[in-house]
């Protein structure tokens, strides 16, 4: 399992900074080990975000990640008892969209 990322930061002003990244993560889940209950796959993320400073105790974030999961095919089989059973095929894929925002003070 690994996670490679790459990323920005743009300080435009003493006001304004700006993000960005891409990432590719993993799947901690070997494919022999994938089942309906696990589906898990590597995935490929984008994000971008913004931090606006009001002063030097108040700013707010706000940032956007898109997630898109590889198209992995899963195999299950049920456990036989005396008489042969027919092994099942699925596909799995997964995408999200993830949104925040943060308002930050220092005290």
């Amino acid at each position: 399992m690994f996670r490679i990322a790459l990323g920005t930061t743009y300080y435009h002003n003493d006001h304004w900074t700006f993000r960005t990244g891409i990432a590719f993560d993993d799947s901690p889940v070997p494919a022999k080990n994938r089942s309906i209950s696990i589906p898990d796959q590597d995935r490929f993320w984008i994000s971008a975000g913004t931090t606006y400073a009001f002063n030097e105790n108040a700013s707010v974030d706000v940032g956007i990640s898109y997630m898109h999961g590889q198209h992995v095919k899963i195999k299950e089989e049920m456990p036989s008892i005396g008489m042969p059973l027919p092994a099942y095929e699925f596909k799995s894929s997964g995408s999200a969209w993830l949104a925040g925002v943060n308002f930050n003070y220092k005290l």
